[in-house]
């Protein structure tokens, strides 16, 4: 890994309508509880990753009368990406800014923007 902080995530409240977010992130280890983002504000969260691959930590988002979740980070899905995320949500999902990841076979991995949609 390249970052001796382990693995970094940026949530920052893109919502709009100048609406506050609660996210309330948690692993199988770990519950970080919940923390109130105003609006264009973000909040950070740094974790070691398992060995093994398995490490997940999932998130729920709350605004107005909303209540929605999304799996922030997912070892086997997002190993290849690098070591920092930088999510912004917003109404219809959360979407991961573009990110460079580790170099593989003399080339640095480059991923452009991703949107994705809220979990099931």
């Amino acid at each position: 890994m390249d970052n001796a902080l382990g693995v970094q995530v940026r949530v920052s409240n893109d919502l709009g309508n100048n609406m506050d977010l609660t996210v309330h992130c948690k692993s199988g280890d770990d519950d970080l509880g919940p923390h109130l983002i105003r609006p264009k504000g973000s909040y950070s969260i740094s974790f070691n990753t398992n060995f093994f691959g398995g490490t997940l930590f999932f998130c729920s988002f709350k605004w107005d009368k909303n209540l929605r979740h999304f799996d922030i980070y997912k070892q086997r899905r997002d190993y290849r990406k690098g070591d920092y995320f930088d999510y912004f949500v917003k109404q219809a999902g959360p979407c991961l800014a573009s990110t460079t990841g580790p170099v593989y076979f003399l080339k640095r991995i480059t991923h452009a923007p991703i949107c994705y949609s809220w979990n099931a």
